[in-house]
């Protein structure tokens, strides 16, 4: 027999044991004691892991269109951005920012147009946006606008801006003045000006997504995601099934994910948000999370990597396991045509799983 000190401390290492090489012997030891992990496993198989980066991967971004370039594009904390091909994982371009770090980032234009959002490396440095373009000979990123927003404390995400006619981008950014703001910019002019700016939220703004020229979705510390009408500026709906920060969101098609520090995860039809189609509690903290157009959502928690099927009632979630770097991750990204996913963190790797259901 056990005993009870050491059926405690078993439980106790059962109970935060996240490790995927130590999975199944968590479940082994679950079931020999008649305990019940209550948890399910999807197995990823490793395509192939993306070593460049000398710290942790910060962000990440991807272009997949049928007609454009595939690419996947990702930052870490020591200033570094570095341009995968998408399909042969082949680094195509890498480069240090003079003063900053890529704390948020958005490839448009089909993958010939690259955003960054910059957060300064030193206490003093002020935060930039810069747009970048694809040299026609060469295909690398060529620097073509930036600035530093008036009155800026911290641009915490940005998103392009499809079917407007001249280039045009948002951003979140935290102001000086203690206002939280959703800015809209403009290129038409050759440069980059501020046009408008909402200011729906009370703290910052943490997460965007942009599913229209017409729409732009938001979600904040303050807990509730927003989708704004940017025609109409009183024709703004809160949705606020999170009780925490906002941390990340995805669109596909007509659907909406949102994922927060709160555990949950929330699924809505934007054709009708009068209540989501689903929402599921995971194991810890949402990182970040992307959903496909099957209907799979993939989600990083400080715990771990969990797939969560969209199509089915409840939307039931599993552990994913197989993968071969360290978690948690701080970003996911899917390839929905590859049936792939990029996750990447603290292990300073893109690992690039097949999820094939």
């Amino acid at each position: 027999g056990v005993d009870q000190p050491t059926r405690d401390e078993l439980r106790n290492l059962v109970a935060t044991c996240q490790e995927n090489h130590f999975l199944y012997d968590v479940e082994y030891i679950s079931e020999a004691l008649s305990w019940s992990s209550n948890r399910t496993y999807t197995s990823a198989t490793p395509k192939m892991t993306l070593k460049q980066h000398r710290s942790s991967i910060l962000a990440m971004t991807g272009a997949f269109d049928d007609n454009g370039r595939k690419l996947v594009v990702s930052s870490s904390a020591d200033g570094e951005v570095a341009t995968w091909d998408a399909m042969s994982g082949k680094l195509f371009q890498s480069f240090t920012l003079d003063r900053h770090f890529a704390c948020a980032m958005d490839i448009i234009f089909s993958g010939t147009g690259l955003l960054i959002a910059g957060a300064g490396r030193q206490p003093r440095s002020a935060p930039s946006i810069v747009l970048y373009g694809m040299d026609q000979q060469t295909g690398a990123w060529v620097e073509k606008f930036g600035c530093e927003p008036v009155g800026g404390k911290v641009v915490t995400t940005v998103r392009g801006m499809p079917g407007t006619k001249s280039f045009s981008f948002c951003a979140g950014i935290a102001m000086t003045n203690n206002t939280h703001s959703i800015e809209i910019f403009d290129t038409g002019r050759g440069m980059i000006q501020s046009t408008h700016q909402i200011r729906d939220h009370s703290d910052t703004v943490t997460a965007l997504a942009v599913p229209s020229e017409t729409a732009i979705i938001s979600g904040s510390r303050d807990s509730t995601v927003m989708i704004h009408d940017t025609r109409n500026p009183t024709g703004t709906v809160n949705l606020m099934e999170h009780s925490l920060t906002v941390s990340s969101i995805s669109c596909v098609n007509n659907y909406l994910a949102t994922g927060g520090l709160d555990r949950r995860v929330v699924l809505h039809d934007m054709r009708m948000l009068h209540q989501p189609v689903a929402q599921r509690d995971l194991d810890s903290a949402v990182i970040s999370l992307s959903l496909t157009e099957a209907g799979f959502c993939y989600v990083a928690t400080q715990g771990g990597l969990h797939s969560l099927n969209a199509t089915q009632t409840g939307m039931p979630a599993s552990f994913v396991v197989g993968s071969p770097s360290s978690q948690p991750y701080n970003c996911v990204l899917a390839h929905s045509a590859a049936n792939s996913i990029y996750v990447a963190g603290e292990s300073r790797a893109i690992d690039v799983l097949s999820m094939e259901q």
